[in-house]
């Protein structure tokens, strides 16, 4: 696989910013706030914020004081009644309502017995008594009065002064909704819709809502648009629930405005119209309605309905994040992180995003974890504070934040390292379909980090984020049918997977198409296209892409040979810590090629491509020491640097590892390593190694004395054309040699 900066490293998060979908690098995430479509809560919970509907009073009457006040002190139950509703809604003299009330329903006033239960249930000019409250709803209830009974079963759904119960909240609402009752049919819908008491039936929920909205109940009005809106209980239908809205909005319902605006900005069935949808918002926003503040301000961000305009976004989206709203918090916290309409200000962007995420708004709390784990422009870095937001997202199922624990976990940042946690919440943003999770769950199934090493499964997870178009995946998908591993190798598979992602914009893709071009992989090779692709991509700073430029120019395929431009292209290839780059350029010093011979030079550039993981340049590294060039002759670090070339499976490494562990000082100690390094080598092919193997069991050194294993081993290098191990079977055998030349290896 190519250097560790391709795009199997880089880690990239699709997020949802001002409605638009990104994909940026996760160092530099932004904060994100909802789309409009996502912001429309249960019919219950955006009418009342609770389950039930509220109780009310009875309010027909006779509204003049001095008609009714002769008439109650004689007795009248009617005036009585009326001198009640007046001093409880006119005159707000709550002791007198309750002594008025008291009289007319202690004589069976059922209207006077339900309003002195409002006023019991929420204590107004008594003390608030919920028994009482039942009591008096109940003596009303049992004389027909529906609103009565209707009150009775919101008590016993809310268990308010009884214990709670759902099947009698059912049969008064039941006996209310008979008289034609509006808010017991919606309260029964509610039942249903919940499955409270009853069992769950959507479609008995919309039977109810509607026959209560066609009475013009503004509350069963909104529940109705809201399952049209849906299709819960009935077919989903944009068209209806806008219907049903604007006769809500008709009654002065900001919500109904806010989601008729909602409808005509995202709705896919209506003809989208951006100018209708800020109209709507604004008539709900200028009634505080939160989410029309915020949506509004959301579409003059955008330049959806109006021309774009930050101060305007900033002035509603303000406004409603004052209210509370967490989307707006939200939203003003990424404006201040960024300077979109204000100053950049990363500490008001923190107390915006914590009001937010103090609520529970999860791209917040992820944005938080953002800002602590980079430590965002002033901001010092705090892995706790980071670790602390991103957990309370990804306890909530914010799979970017599972993500980005699970990196977290994996490098022991503010934590101790663990590729089992890390592998555990990567899988379980995976689950959630998050493509970079499952791309990256791919990677360490391909790496063996924190599992088995695995190219089928890591095949499996790419292939998964491929099929969301996950650019990166692609890519990896690409790379493992181009390598063959865990597939078969299908060059044209990977050329399809390849031209997919460099369509979405992907560089590495694009490089790697050239590179293919270059090779003739799958294709007819042709110099022209693989160059063209390969300048685009190193244009766009593809650190491999520039590589295989320096390449092409150095051995002039394609173009004309050029040191100079060779080297320019390896430097900036370089410049991004691409090993190869680096080894090539300490390669040409060491060469004299375009360049004066310079083995000091080769040196330093040999040791940055070492500590970039070149396998290669760690093997020229320890020759460097071993031979004393460009630097003094040090055994030991020679020996550091061929065992880290030798752990890599490098066969040349591997043999000079043996050769000086069997030459040192401490030979007989070292002599069992030695044995092993040579064996490794050999088993490469390595003839050297093969004879020096052959030579200790000859001679019974360091393992037991086998000359069948001898003859092996030096007819192996004997057949790579290597002398000594002629000589040696010669000495064995006494024989010609030539009866081993044509002598097959043995595995």
């Amino acid at each position: 696989m190519r250097y560790t900066n391709n795009k199997i490293f880089i880690y990239t998060i699709v997020i949802s910013l001002s409605g638009l979908l990104f994909s940026l690098n996760i160092s530099a995430i932004p904060a994100t706030y909802s789309r409009l479509s996502n912001l429309n809560p249960s019919p219950t919970s955006m009418v009342t914020g609770q389950n039930v509907e509220q109780t009310r009073f009875i309010t027909t009457g006779n509204p003049i004081v001095d008609e009714n006040l002769q008439l109650a002190e004689s007795g009248d139950l009617s005036a009585q009644y009326n001198l009640g509703l007046i001093y409880t809604t006119r005159l707000a003299n709550y002791k007198k309502a309750i002594k008025w009330y008291t009289r007319a329903a202690s004589h069976g006033h059922r209207a006077s017995q339900n309003n002195l239960a409002v006023m019991f249930q929420h204590g107004r000019g008594v003390t608030k008594n919920y028994l009482k409250a039942v009591a008096w709803y109940r003596k009303a209830a049992l004389q027909g009065d529906a609103v009565a009974q209707c009150n009775l079963g919101v008590m016993y759904e809310r268990g308010l002064g009884v214990e709670r119960n759902y099947f009698e909240a059912h049969k008064w609402y039941s006996v209310s909704a008979s008289q034609g009752d509006a808010i017991a049919k919606k309260n029964i819908g509610d039942l249903y819709l919940y499955g409270m008491g009853l069992k769950k039936n959507e479609n008995n929920a919309w039977r109810y809502y509607l026959e209560a909205a066609n009475t013009g109940y503004l509350n069963a009005q909104l529940s109705l648009a809201w399952m049209y809106q849906n299709g819960r209980g009935t077919q989903k239908s944009d068209k209806q629930a806008l219907h049903w809205y604007l006769l809500a909005s008709k009654q002065g319902s900001s919500w109904a405005l806010y989601r008729v605006g909602a409808l005509y900005a995202t709705s896919n069935e209506i003809k989208r119209d951006y100018s209708q949808a800020m109209k709507f918002y604004k008539l709900a926003a200028e009634q505080d309605e939160k989410l029309a503040q915020y949506s509004l301000g959301w579409m003059y961000s955008n330049g959806l309905g109006a021309k774009q305009n930050d101060q305007q976004a900033i002035y509603w989206v303000r406004k409603s994040a004052q209210l509370g709203e967490p989307h707006s918090q939200a939203f003003l916290g990424w404006a201040y992180r960024y300077g979109r309409g204000v100053q950049k200000n990363i500490r008001k962007s923190i107390r915006w995003y914590s009001k937010a995420a103090s609520k529970g708004h999860q791209s917040s709390q992820f944005s938080l974890g953002q800002i602590y784990y980079y430590g965002i422009e002033k901001q010092t870095i705090n892995y706790k504070r980071a670790l602390n937001w991103y957990s309370k997202a990804a306890k909530q199922g914010h799979s970017s934040s599972q993500a980005k624990l699970g990196i977290i976990y994996e490098n022991g940042h503010g934590v101790t390292q663990s590729y089992v946690k890390a592998i555990y919440w990567i899988r379980k943003a995976a689950k959630q379909k998050n493509a970079w999770a499952q791309n990256y769950l791919g990677w360490m199934y391909y790496q063996g980090l924190g599992v088995k090493a695995n190219d089928r499964k890591a095949v499996y997870y790419y292939r998964t984020a491929a099929s969301q178009n996950y650019s990166v995946a692609l890519f990896n998908l690409g790379w493992m049918y181009k390598n063959g591993r865990g597939v078969k190798r299908n060059y044209k598979k990977a050329l399809k997977l390849y031209r997919r992602a460099a369509k979405l914009g992907d560089v590495s893709a694009q490089a790697d198409l050239g590179s293919m071009y270059v090779m003739g992989m799958g294709v007819s090779q042709s110099y022209k296209k693989g160059l063209t692709l390969l300048k685009k991509s190193a244009l766009q700073n593809d650190h491999y892409a520039q590589y295989m430029l320096g390449d092409l120019y150095l051995r002039g395929h394609g173009v004309k040979q050029n040191y100079d431009t060779a080297m320019r292209w390896y430097k900036l290839s370089a410049k991004q810590g691409n090993p190869e780059a680096l080894f090539r350029i300490s390669w040409l010093y060491q060469r004299g090629i375009g360049v004066k011979r310079n083995y000091q030079t080769a040196f330093e550039w040999t040791v940055k491509a070492a500590e970039e993981g070149s396998v290669a340049a760690r093997y020229n590294l320890g020759l460097y020491y071993y031979k004393g060039l460009g630097v003094d002759k040090d055994l030991q670090q020679a020996i550091y640097w061929f065992r880290k070339a030798a752990t890599k499976g490098s066969a040349s490494a591997q043999y000079y590892l043996a050769l000086l562990l069997e030459s040192s000082e401490d030979s007989r100690k070292n002599l069992k390593e030695s044995i092993q390094w040579y064996t490794a080598a050999a088993r490469q092919g390595h003839k050297y190694s093969q004879y020096r193997l052959a030579l200790f069991f000859e001679q019974g050194r360091g393992a037991k004395k086998n000359l069948q294993q001898a003859v092996l081993w030096y007819k192996k290098a004997a057949a790579q054309g290597y002398p000594y191990a002629d000589s040696a079977l010669q000495r064995i055998h006494r024989i010609d040699v030539s009866s081993f030349k044509s002598s097959v290896f043995v595995k």
